[in-house]
Formats: structure tokens, sequence, C-alpha cells
């Protein structure tokens, strides 16, 4: 369980180090929540009710979001056990 893979590098940068010049550092907070949640879970059922957490449909089915703030999620894939391709997007 954790987090395999990272499409942002940014996330990747805060996740390993706990800052980055790739996000905006008011996001940071939030994102390090998100993260660490992540990293701790043993499915994705773990984070309901944790920061807007939602499956997402469409052509992002099979995916997962939480939220940064109003526009900015962390979106996701499960796969084995571990959160996959892990991203930061503005999709509203």
């Amino acid at each position: 369980m954790g987090v395999r893979n990272f499409r942002h590098k940014g996330l990747a940068e805060l996740f390993e180090f706990g800052r980055t010049a790739k996000i905006n550092s008011r996001l940071h907070e939030a994102c390090l929540v998100i993260l660490d949640r992540l990293a701790a879970i043993s499915t994705p059922d773990d984070c309901k009710g944790v920061r807007g957490f939602h499956a997402l449909s469409g052509n992002l089915r099979g995916s997962f979001a939480m939220t940064v703030t109003k526009n900015w999620r962390i979106v996701f894939r499960w796969e084995n056990g571990d959160a996959c391709d892990v991203d930061l997007v503005d999709y509203h």
C-alpha cells in the first residue's frame, strides 16, 4: 500500500521533500494532507469523508479525486493496493 507513481512532478517533489517550487505554496498544506492519506490507506474507501473524496465518472471513470481548493483536485487511480498516476488538476 502506498503511492506507486506520480504524473505531476511537483507532487512527487512535495511528497518526497515536503516542499516544491512547482506548486503554489498556498496549496502545499492541503496537498500534503492528501498525499499522507494516500500513502497510508489500504483501499480507496479509507478516504471516505476526507477532503471531498469522490469517485470520478465519464472519461475519468475508475479514478478518484480529493479536493485541494475550490478548483484544484488531486486525482488518482487505485491499482493492486497502490495509488497510481497521482496528479494535480484544475478540472472545473
